[in-house]
């Protein structure tokens, strides 16, 4: 049998390791039983924090696509054609 601790409080869990009778939730663990309860709290707080990066990582997005659109427009390059002809028009962009 393994020796495994359980990712929260570092105790033994008392199980074989991954891929046979352990806690664990998805990548996360291994838990003992006494933390184990607290596994669906824990994981909707890393969910949440994950939700909440990916919408600024969006809002990011959105705000480098729109200055490269208007960067493109300024240069003459507008519409669909401008972020389709990136690679030509970005010789006009300052570095």
């Amino acid at each position: 049998m393994a020796f495994e601790l359980c990712k929260e409080c570092d105790e033994p869990t008392g199980r074989a390791g991954k891929g046979e009778d352990s806690l664990y939730a998805g990548d996360f663990g291994p838990y003992c039983e006494s933390c184990w309860g607290d596994v669906p709290e824990d994981l909707a707080d890393i969910i949440e924090a994950q939700r909440r990066k990916m919408v600024s990582m969006n809002d990011i997005i959105v705000d480098l696509y729109e200055s490269l659109e208007s960067a493109l427009s300024d240069r003459g390059y507008e519409g669909e054609d401008g972020i389709e002809n990136y690679s030509e028009a970005k010789a006009f962009l300052p570095r």
